[in-house]
């Protein structure tokens, strides 16, 4: 992406260049945390934090959760953890100084025309987004609320249109041809 052409943040340093304070930071780099070989347990699926779904996180408290310890040395094994992305979203606000649903937004997604995607945690929830349910037939119950878009934050929290999903894979058609 634009952050790591223009060198904003080394993928392979220390993860302590930029995040410090983060718990086994000078034992992993960005790109163990993207690629799930960092060794972090997943923040999603602790008690702590399926408890409080509805509460406001910080990409902070979410990495804390699991910050006791790793699940294996980083770099020896993979496992897949949101709390990986956690990291490297602090990265990128402590980096750039903003917010980063600012930046995917201006970086990302308003370049190729992705209008109709939002990031919740910093627009709200779009008016057009189809809502969910749970339950039997017959008796069933909107759970749309029951999550804050804070607890996934940089795991996954844009919510698309499938006119801008469609956008997206026909986007990455022409540039996988474009390379060819």
């Amino acid at each position: 992406g634009d952050v790591y052409k223009r060198q904003v943040l080394d993928l392979d340093a220390p993860v302590s260049d930029v995040l410090p304070d983060v718990a086994f930071a000078d034992q992993m780099t960005l790109r163990q945390n993207l690629n799930h070989t960092a060794g972090w347990d997943d923040y999603a699926w602790q008690p702590e934090v399926l408890c409080c779904l509805t509460d406001t996180w910080t990409g902070q408290a979410l990495v804390d959760v699991v910050s006791d310890e790793l699940l294996f040395e980083p770099g020896t094994e993979w496992a897949y953890s949101n709390t990986g992305y956690a990291v490297v979203g602090l990265a990128i606000e402590e980096r750039v100084g903003r917010d980063y649903a600012i930046e995917v937004r201006e970086r990302l997604l308003d370049p190729i025309g992705l209008t109709d995607s939002v990031l919740p945690t910093h627009e709200g929830l779009p008016g057009w987004m189809v809502r969910g349910y749970v339950g039997d037939t017959g008796s069933y119950v909107d759970v749309s609320d029951d999550m804050s878009a804070t607890v996934p934050w940089t795991s996954g929290e844009i919510i698309s249109t499938s006119a801008d999903i469609d956008g997206t894979e026909q986007l990455i058609i022409s540039l996988q041809s474009n390379l060819e």
